[in-house]
């Protein structure tokens, strides 16, 4: 009954168009990429290209966009959802800049995307749903997408509408720009009557599909770090967008008392906080805390304090503890103070080396990768001194993080065939021995090992060279010998919103690339966009590893072939240890 109506207030909205709409967004629509639209008699044109068509209402409250772009039709698998995002993205991240420099249009897949087929006159139609966000700036909402196949141009037409209306109910806006989608006419159409068949029986097939994602959201867990930095700042802006609540289940481990103080005296908007006891109660849409520190903690911001230091402890304790249960999916932690945690249990460097000792093993070692978009780093050497950097450098060590890197690659970040670009230690890559011999004593060979163990790396390349000329843009990942070496370029990219992933272990834990920033603490000038990517990228990581078990859970066994007389045989009762097939 309710899609009967749905489907009814569709046809109304369409008819509605046919008699009222703007004919400076047709004539331009036509004249620019030959086909025809009707969109709502408000909306105005921002820009025009040979491929590319934008128009807006222009609306300070209630604002709907319309786009229209083409492409050649070259490829079969074109009309999938992994193309056409990959596609929308492109075109926005080129076409639809935002208030800020270098922000921009993206589509929102921590909340995934709905993939539809429908029929329009006959023909076929892709409709694409979804969220959409500003990169670098706080803005968002929902999308729909209409994807046709112009036969007669061998092009890919795509329509879409998107709104923005914070804090309103978007249903109405988003129903009048999908009725202008159903009005698009490609040349051969222009004078067809618009229709809409098979819209509501189709799209009631493929919320079969996000039905699990819908009931079952990520549950991250949050530890707050030192409570006299940046850690609970970066956390209370982070929530402070209620969208985020939206996308998983988030259980802070910490002190609503804390969180209360901080977020009086940075003067930031109320979260309403659902303090639980257990992760197991943890509401969704809520920005669920569980208390680990006494209430009488005090806080002393920009100072380094024992308290400090024992209230990091207990929140990571509690956090880790939920991990190995199960209760909590991923782990992402506000930075600590690696001098002021330090006690009998424990005596790490940093969260790297306590979470392998917590999660590892012999087979499950920690590598730390510095991550922002397609620029990952990875180190052989962590938080030791530079001194001991040459001495700690060894054949089987790289060998064991190649392996444990290009691993991750796969499983965590969905690249069927890695791509490695290893660093060399000296300076010009030792200049064939003249600087240093460690590349070709140490590192070429343990490339030349990996290299039997399924891993493609290439290099060794001297530091300056390879980020000054950007070669990073060439690989998957970069493994750098010691931690300035890869972090200080890294920071230099990517300070603003870079991600610390701890690889090689069961779970996935994220954090900010930063540290606790006590000189900034309590001036409300942190950017939480480090924090935030963390975030996204636990998510990204855990559903990505989902996908990788799935695929891998069953693999094919090779097949026994007797080749020992003139007719071969297959004996399905033996495996092929041979690499013939």
């Amino acid at each position: 009954m309710v899609n009967f109506f749905v489907k009814v207030e569709m046809n109304r909205a369409i008819e509605q168009l046919q008699k009222e709409y703007s004919m400076v967004v047709m004539d331009n629509l036509k004249s620019d990429l030959n086909v025809m639209l009707n969109a709502p008699a408000n909306f105005t044109y921002y820009k025009d290209t040979t491929d590319f068509f934008w128009s807006s209402n222009n609306a300070n409250t209630g604002r709907m966009d319309l786009i229209v772009y083409t492409f050649p039709y070259t490829d079969p698998n074109t009309f999938t959802e992994e193309y056409l995002v990959a596609k929308r993205d492109s075109v926005l991240k080129a076409n639809l800049p935002g208030s800020f420099p270098g922000s921009y249009m993206q589509t929102e897949m921590r909340a995934g995307v709905e993939y539809t087929p429908i029929t329009l006159n006959g023909k076929y139609c892709g409709v694409m749903r979804g969220l959409w966000r500003m990169q670098g700036d706080m803005m968002g909402g929902p999308f729909v997408s209409h994807t046709r196949l112009d036969e007669k141009n061998h092009r890919v037409v795509v329509a879409e509408g998107f709104v923005y209306a914070p804090e309103t109910d978007k249903r109405n806006f988003m129903r009048r720009i999908e009725a202008a989608l159903f009005t698009l006419r490609l040349p051969g159409e222009f004078d067809e009557p618009v229709t809409e068949t098979d819209w509501i029986s189709q799209k009631r097939k493929s919320n079969k599909q996000t039905k699990y994602m819908e009931e079952r959201l990520i549950k991250v867990g949050i530890t707050h770090g030192d409570i006299n930095g940046i850690g609970y700042e970066v956390i209370l802006k982070t929530f402070s967008d209620t969208r985020m609540a939206e996308l998983c289940t988030p259980i802070i481990y910490g002190s609503s008392k804390i969180a209360a103080y901080h977020r009086k005296a940075l003067e930031l908007p109320p979260i309403n906080m659902n303090i639980i006891s257990h992760a197991e109660d943890a509401g969704v849409n809520r920005v669920n805390i569980i208390n680990c520190v006494e209430d009488e903690t005090k806080v002393e911001l920009s100072k380094s304090t024992p308290v400090a230091g024992e209230s990091a402890f207990k929140a990571l304790e509690a956090a880790v503890t939920d991990m190995k249960r199960g209760v909590v999916d991923v782990l992402l932690t506000a930075p600590i103070n690696k001098h002021n945690i330090q006690n009998e249990d424990f005596h790490f460097p940093g969260h790297t080396e306590y979470l392998e000792k917590c999660f590892g093993g012999l087979d499950k070692k920690a590598l730390m990768i510095l991550m922002k978009d397609d620029l990952r780093v990875a180190l052989v050497t962590g938080h030791i001194p530079l001194s001991q950097v040459a001495s700690s450098i060894n054949v089987g060590d790289i060998v064991n993080k190649l392996r444990i890197f290009n691993q991750s690659l796969k499983q965590d970040f969905g690249i069927v065939k890695p791509r490695i670009a290893v660093l060399s230690l000296n300076p010009h890559a030792g200049d064939a021995g003249l600087l240093g011999t460690e590349e070709e004593t140490i590192i070429i060979p343990a490339m030349q090992e990996a290299e039997k163990k399924g891993v493609m790396s290439f290099g060794p390349y001297a530091a300056d060279g390879f980020f000054g000329s950007q070669m990073y843009d060439k690989f998957d990942g970069v493994l750098a010998m010691y931690h300035d070496q890869g972090l200080a370029p890294f920071k230099t990219l990517a300070m603003d919103d870079g991600v610390n992933y701890t690889a090689g272990l069961p779970i996935v834990r994220t954090s900010p690339a930063h540290g606790t920033a006590y000189d900034i603490a309590g001036q409300n000038v942190a950017s939480e966009e480090s924090f935030r990517q963390a975030l996204y990228a636990a998510l990204d990581i855990y559903r990505n590893r989902l996908r990788y078990q799935e695929a891998t859970a069953n693999p094919l066994r090779k097949q026994y072939f007797d080749r020992g007389g003139d007719n071969e045989k297959l004996d399905l009762t033996k495996d092929d240890d041979t690499d013939g097939l």
